[in-house]
């Protein structure tokens, strides 16, 4: 079987199905791991190694694209994470698996951020199972092992230098000096209670007054979705197919932004402005 990765087959969609019906481990060689990425495939991680198996990524801190803090959440979710040595470039797009008894390849252009999984980048790829895909899968799979073996294994270290704060949190982190209050599409306010650089926003609510962490990769994830595709649905995509479980606090925060459009109906719709 060979598929065409890109248009109306979305990355997404194929590195979940990938996680979800590999018989073992997934072997995966990735140049850049972004946090929002991350948060769109942590269910298929944690499931396969609930069932036996692993993620085995080899990814780079070269150009300092990879978030920190997006490693850190694949290794507590169970991958085994390896950094690979800055030269030469690593600029590897692959992931391997033995799926339903097949050999399996997704191959193309697509890092694992959340630009090249939902479409705001355009990428190419192939998936590619079954008996044809027997011999490259061999070549793939010892082509994985010596990157795996030239890689070092990811360990504690001090906390990365800092680095510019994207235009969206700047947005977001003057809406919390003000101590805004943003409504969801219910009428309830959500209070702007703290921002952290890591942890995102702490959201007072009724039910919580002393607020809950919303994480930035949520906002990250319906940035990049609605600059993509347009207006988004607060059920079921944002909820559902995107995993935005605190997704009317960023309907909200981000509704109350200049460059966004809350039409709190049902369904609940934020677009662009």
């Amino acid at each position: 079987m060979l598929h065409y990765v890109g248009d109306q087959r979305r990355q997404l969609d194929e590195v979940r199905r990938v996680l979800d019906t590999a018989e073992d481990d997934v072997c995966a060689a990735v140049a850049y791991v972004k946090r929002g990425a991350v948060g769109l495939i942590q269910r298929e991680v944690q499931a396969l190694r609930a069932r036996g198996g692993r993620l085995r990524l080899v990814t780079t801190s070269q150009f300092r694209f990879t978030d920190p803090e997006a490693v850190g959440t694949l290794t507590k979710l169970g991958a085994d994470v390896r950094l690979h040595p800055s030269h030469p470039t690593f600029h590897s797009k692959l992931f391997l698996a033995r799926c339903g008894g097949q050999p399996t390849l997704l191959l193309g252009s697509a890092n694992l951020s959340e630009g090249a999984l939902i479409g705001r980048n355009v990428e190419s790829g192939v998936l590619l199972s079954g008996p044809a895909a027997a011999a490259p899968f061999d070549d793939a799979r010892a082509h994985f092992d010596r990157i795996w073996q030239a890689s070092a294994a990811v360990v504690a270290a001090a906390p990365p230098p800092p680095r510019p704060v994207p235009p969206l949190h700047q947005q977001i982190r003057a809406l919390v000096a003000r101590q805004a209050i943003a409504t969801t599409a219910t009428g309830a306010p959500n209070r702007l209670l703290r921002w952290h650089e890591q942890l995102g926003i702490l959201v007072g609510t009724a039910r919580s007054p002393a607020g809950q962490w919303v994480p930035w990769w949520m906002f990250d994830v319906v940035e990049t979705w609605i600059a993509a595709n347009g207006p988004l649905r607060l059920n079921p995509t944002c909820t559902t197919y995107l995993r935005v479980h605190r997704s009317s606090a960023v309907f909200a925060v981000l509704g109350a932004l200049p460059g966004y459009r809350f039409h709190a109906r049902r369904p609940a719709v934020l677009g662009p402005a």
